[in-house]
């Protein structure tokens, strides 16, 4: 079962041969393993984290985009339904999660300790919401990212959950009373 945000990039059909996206496991010290191949009339699913995202925005897939050659949507994973509405990037802490927030996408400059302070489960629109290190930097102890439940409520038990790895992400569902982990 797949967690988080994924991105389904899908052959157009307008080339006879598999696109080769070589930048989606790239990062600021250069090429790294691996590479994307879309099959002819075909798909492939990635994590959207770390490196996507800028191959989305201004690298190889946003080219292969702008030419024709693939199209891109965004999915969730196996556990949810329904659309993405709400996807948020706070560079400011503390940020206080709305009610309508499905992904949260922790993005500070410079990295800080990051505090994330959820909605009441009772109001939150979906009862699911995702919280990412998009800034890659939970795994330095000053840097860790903290998620707060909402007064009264609780994160398995416990009045915060907090993030201690690069790239890490948590995805919580309202039960009815409190948050759980999923």
């Amino acid at each position: 079962m797949a967690h988080g945000i994924l991105l389904r990039l899908i052959h157009t059909g307008l080339t006879n041969s598999s696109v080769l996206v070589a930048d989606v496991d790239l990062d600021s010290e250069g090429p790294r393993t691996g590479s994307v191949y879309v099959p002819v009339d075909g798909s492939v699913t990635v994590l959207y984290s770390k490196t996507v995202p800028k191959s989305f925005e201004s690298g190889e897939i946003r080219r292969f985009i702008d030419n024709g050659l693939l199209s891109a949507r965004f999915i969730l994973g196996t556990e949810f339904t329904g659309a993405v509405n709400n996807i948020v990037e706070p560079t400011v802490t503390p940020h206080n999660l709305s009610v309508t927030t499905d992904y949260c996408l922790v993005n500070p400059a410079p990295a800080v300790a990051f505090t994330v302070n959820l909605p009441s489960g009772l109001l939150h629109e979906k009862k699911v919401v995702t919280i990412k290190d998009k800034a890659q930097m939970a795994g330095n102890p000053l840097t860790q990212i903290t998620v707060n439940a909402f007064a009264g409520q609780t994160i398995e038990g416990l009045p915060a959950y907090t993030l201690t790895s690069n790239g890490a992400s948590v995805t919580l569902v309202f039960n009815g009373t409190n948050w759980s982990i999923v």
